[in-house]
């Protein structure tokens, strides 16, 4: 089902009084939510040689982790390599 089908379906369900308004309105929410574009962002590495021991680094929330996953924990972005993100938007 594709999210205008999902939109449809809602819409239906609401004019026959099948769902409240509220879980209406937090569907479409939702809906709207998955249909804008998602924030990116990289890993920042980071080594310190006296330590022995390295970290990464969010480049949009600077939240540091001891290691890297798809998703920044805080912010949300999901993450990709940062010569992918060379010539995107700033505003993702």
């Amino acid at each position: 089902m594709t999210r205008e089908e999902f939109r449809d379906y809602v819409d239906f369900l609401r004019s026959q009084d099948e769902i409240s308004y509220d879980v209406y309105s937090e569907l479409i929410d939702g809906i709207d939510t998955l249909e804008q574009e998602p924030k990116t962002g990289y890993w920042i590495s980071h080594y310190d040689e006296d330590a022995k021991e390295g970290w990464y680094e969010c480049d949009r929330c600077h939240t540091e982790r001891a290691f890297n996953t798809d998703f920044c924990p805080d912010c949300g972005c999901r993450m990709i390599e940062p010569q992918e993100s060379e010539g995107m938007n700033d505003t993702n």
